[in-house]
């Protein structure tokens, strides 16, 4: 039913698509008929005159052509013949708010015509002499070349998003007959490349789309007008593809401050293993150095670049940085705490520690906290990455998901028996209450409330919103000292969340969150502070430098690798279907980006 109603939606905005591009015709084909005869009377009139007058020299003789030439989009579609790796692969929208997709066609019809890609060059909308035709002769060629490339636009943005290739290829040899224009295949339409430009690298493959490429693809003139520099995020990752399959992507995505909300692909590889590190980054240092030194330069203009924040998660983290991974007694990376083993875990409990530096990074002072040689620089540090302070501790890994998972974990009893489990009467309540709340909740929200017997299917967006707006009602009633210890948390997050109350009030989160490491120490056990628990001290101090938690979030990355991921349809040359995919939709994955808005925390808090 979902499906079913997605697909209607798309079907409905193409028709409305459809009924202003065909009231936009009209209107032009009227223009042009009253032009034509405006021109044809005053030809007949001049005539007129110049025989009245015996042949008088200076008589208008020019021959006057109204034909106008059928967009040139019908003159590049001819195919390169070869097949791709993905044919039957059908394509999906997003609508970019980080849930399901539900447009997705469920035809994956692998019938394929073998000639598909060629294409018929046998007609173009009218033709052949037009010496001695009417006005009306001409105003149907025009009609017939607009209506051949309106047709033709329309099919290339339709067939992208949410139909089967099976099913765009039965349409256009259906419609081809009327149209001859068209061509036969969805290849040929779209333009689909024959060959992915890839490489080979270790046991994997690796596609470097680059960092140019998509200034060009994002940055229209006007934008990257306003913009005084251009500013990127990285954001690298591990994405698993299939359950059936242990072939996994390491992506390097990117996100330009001051342009649109959507990512872009910098670089991809394929295999089942991590790349070599070296290799996988060589060109996008290559490309970093590169900009840095000389600027961008587009559209006749020159900005400087600059290289502001790593997003990674910790695991990601510790690839790139070749340091102990956070279950090692030295594996924080922004202090110099030793932590201890605890009941199996590795417990971080000095909250004084002293700060880690750029400086002792590139000295190695700590030496037990790095991998491998230490006197090899990692290939970031070549081009003078800051090793500690340009890395970001983001909220989605360490809050969301991180701490506060941990905490509801420990009251459902997840991590075995202690004295502030919540008994069945509270969590019933506490359910109880969700289910109240939940149809009184904005649209803006992308996930509804959900009650506690759905704990495990819960997703880091359910969580970032339990802990910010609901928590504050469905815990109020539990022991005093649970809800302090959450009022602790809620504080110090809601404070850094928003950039006014940040700049007024970041003393008093920072305050918070040590507090709420030091009290969730004596309610829980002292096995509760973990890697994610400690670095709570340090997540004031990142704020400070790269401003409100949103600011350096993981979450539009990790959104984007899902949209990754939903384009792949087999296991087949996952990372060819991927290319193809790209290039087809000129680097724009998300269909009709939307950026989701929740009140901010002024607002709030005075009631507005």
């Amino acid at each position: 039913m979902y499906r079913m109603s997605s697909l209607n939606r798309v079907k409905s905005n193409a028709q409305k698509r459809a009924v202003e591009k065909v009231e936009a015709l009209h209107l032009r084909i009227k223009v042009r008929r009253l032009n034509n005869l405006l021109h044809s009377q005053e030809y007949e009139d001049e005539d007129t005159d110049s025989s009245n007058s015996g042949g008088e020299c200076g008589s208008d003789s020019e021959e006057y052509n109204y034909n106008d030439s059928v967009d040139d989009k019908q003159n590049n579609c001819v195919d390169s013949g070869d097949g791709d790796v993905d044919n039957n692969v059908d394509d999906i929208g997003y609508d970019g708010d980080g849930d399901d997709n539900g447009s997705q066609d469920d035809d994956r019809d692998n019938d394929r015509d073998d000639n598909g890609s060629e294409d018929d060059e046998d007609g173009g909308g009218g033709g052949g002499d037009s010496g001695g035709e009417s006005s009306d002769d001409n105003d149907l060629m025009d009609d017939n070349g607009d209506r051949n490339a309106y047709v033709f636009d329309f099919l290339q943005d339709w067939s992208l998003w949410g139909v089967s290739a099976s099913k765009v290829d039965d349409l256009l040899k259906g419609l081809k007959p009327i149209f001859p224009i068209l061509p036969k295949s969805r290849r040929t339409l779209l333009h689909t490349p024959a060959k992915a430009n890839l490489e080979e690298m270790g046991e994997g493959l690796f596609w470097y789309k680059g960092i140019q490429a998509n200034v060009v693809q994002r940055f229209t003139p006007a934008t990257f007008q306003i913009n005084n520099a251009i500013t990127m995020d990285v954001g690298i990752d591990a994405l698993d593809l299939f359950k059936a399959a242990k072939v996994k992507f390491w992506a390097i995505l990117g996100n330009f401050a001051g342009g649109d909300n959507e990512p872009f692909i910098i670089a991809i590889f394929k295999g089942e293993d991590d790349p070599p590190l070296e290799g996988f980054l060589q060109r996008f240092i290559a490309e970093i150095q590169h900009l840095i030194t000389n600027g961008v330069v587009q559209y006749g203009q020159h900005r400087p670049f600059v290289m502001r924040h790593f997003v990674c998660d910790a695991v990601a983290r510790q690839y790139l940085k070749r340091i102990k991974n956070h279950n090692s007694l030295s594996g924080c990376e922004k202090c110099t705490v030793l932590g201890f083993r605890y009941r199996g875990r590795t417990v971080f409990l000095n909250i004084n520690a002293p700060l880690r530096t750029d400086e002792d990074f590139r000295l190695r002072r700590d030496e037990d906290h790095h991998n491998g040689d230490i006197e090899i620089e990692t290939p970031l540090e070549q081009i003078n990455i800051s090793m500690v302070s340009q890395f970001r501790l983001d909220t989605l890994h360490l809050v969301d998901i991180g701490v506060f998972k941990r905490w509801l974990m420990f009251l459902l009893g997840k991590y075995g028996a202690n004295p502030r489990v919540l008994s069945n009467a509270e969590k019933a309540e506490i359910s109880e209450r969700i289910t109240i709340l939940t149809p009184s909740f904005p649209k803006e929200f992308s996930r509804r409330p959900r009650p506690l017997k759905y704990f495990s299917k819960y997703t880091a967006t359910e969580f970032r919103r339990m802990l910010r707006y609901d928590g504050l009602i469905l815990f109020r009633n539990l022991d005093e000292d649970i809800y302090y210890d959450f009022l602790l948390l809620f504080c110090g997050i809601f404070i850094l969340s928003d950039t006014s109350l940040l700049q007024r009030l970041g003393n008093i989160a920072n305050e918070c969150l040590r507090k709420f490491v030091a009290h969730s120490a004596q309610l829980f056990g002292a096995h509760f502070v973990v890697y994610n628990v400690h670095n709570l001290i340090h997540l004031s101090r990142e704020c400070e430098i790269a401003g409100a938690l949103h600011e350096f979030s993981a979450y539009k990355f990790e959104n984007y690798l899902g949209v990754i991921k939903r384009f792949l349809l087999s296991t087949y040359k996952p990372l060819e279907q991927l290319y193809n995919r790209d290039k087809e939709r000129n680097g724009r994955l998300i269909k009709n980006l939307r950026v989701k808005t929740v009140p901010d925390g002024e607002a709030i808090l005075s009631g507005r």
